[in-house]
């Protein structure tokens, strides 16, 4: 059967669209170092976290949608993309079915003559019966032929730019409204200690998971790591006609979020949440759930007094990074703040 309803594509929340494979963690945690400008205390104090741009994180992939295709797609496309278009058609004008894998498989294969022609008229007349109307198909495959006609009759050089540019605006797009900020559930990773912590000089915040409210919570997607979502290329063909409209094929929906919320598998050790709110600009926002905070082995004792000023103020618990003495690993020591 297929099954597009695992997915709730109306919701405004990434995780309802792609599905945490596991739980939210009880605690996430946020890197702090000590700048100039005071910056990273100061939003300690106003307990708010940054939203950012994709374009201003550390991976210069973010937010960007690949592809690998080119002219010799084209050649077969009707035949590659068969049920990306059926599925598109019913998905686009709300039509449920209960049509199986192989009847789908059946029907393509009765859509085809013996030398790979596509029998327009047979797809038609079988998807306006499960309720589509008949312009609207004439009209995809019209754009289709259209399309495909224009690529055929350029070069392999012409056809990958023009694939690029359609997707160019896309990108520039996310880059510009992909709005959020990066947790981790690792407290105790040295790496990143050294990387966003300033060696080992900054903070590390918890923040209890439990006292987000019910959207705040389905904010927070967790990130894959490996091989980005191979985008279809009869999605990537679907966007450059939508883009007039200024949204998004249905179908390409969860393969879209798929791209936003897998990184390079040199992330991997990082274990990175990230909360994507909907509807908010760049800039600070109130977080309120601060549970402990976590010295670097390395803080000064001017910067490590601000933090136990803070943590008595608010009654947050504050450990230190230190070496154990007999194993040499780096363990936390809880300080008193009373």
């Amino acid at each position: 059967m297929i099954n597009k309803n695992k997915y709730n594509l109306n919701s405004p929340f990434l995780s309802d669209v792609l599905l945490n494979d596991t739980p939210t963690p009880r605690y996430l945690y946020k890197h702090r170092y000590f700048d100039r400008d005071g910056y990273h205390i100061d939003a300690l104090k106003k307990k708010s976290i940054w939203l950012s741009k994709a374009n201003k994180y550390d991976d210069p992939t973010e937010s960007t949608l690949e592809y690998r295709y080119g002219k010799k797609d084209f050649r077969y496309f009707y035949k590659n993309n068969f049920n990306q278009m059926f599925l598109y058609l019913l998905i686009e004008n709300n039509i449920k079915t209960d049509i199986t894998e192989d009847e789908l498989e059946e029907f393509k294969n009765s859509c085809f003559t013996s030398f790979g022609r596509f029998k327009e008229n047979k797809f038609v007349n079988y998807v306006e019966l499960q309720g589509v109307e008949k312009q609207k198909i004439k009209d995809m495959l019209n754009k289709m032929n259209e399309i495909k006609k224009s690529i055929l009759q350029r070069s392999e050089i012409e056809v990958s730019k023009q694939m690029n540019k359609s997707l160019e605006s896309v990108n520039n797009a996310l880059a510009e409204v992909y709005i959020s900020c990066s947790f981790t559930e690792c407290n105790n990773n040295q790496q990143m200690w050294a990387q966003y912590s300033n060696n080992h000089e900054g903070f590390l915040i918890e923040y209890d998971t439990r006292k987000l409210n019910s959207d705040e919570l389905k904010s927070i997607s967790k990130i894959r790591y490996g091989e980005k979502p191979k985008i279809n290329i009869f999605d990537l063909i679907m966007l450059k006609i939508y883009d007039e409209n200024n949204t998004i094929p249905k179908t390409f929906i969860t393969d879209f979020v798929g791209n936003l919320l897998t990184k390079n598998k040199d992330w991997e050790g990082q274990k990175e949440w990230r909360l994507i709110p909907y509807g908010k600009e760049e800039g600070l926002l109130h977080f309120p759930y601060i549970s402990s905070i976590y010295l670097g082995n390395k803080i000064s004792d001017e910067n490590k007094n601000k933090i136990l000023d803070i943590a008595k103020k608010e009654n947050y618990k504050v450990y230190v990074l230190v070496k154990d003495s007999i194993t040499g690993k780096m363990i936390y020591e809880q300080l008193l703040t009373t």
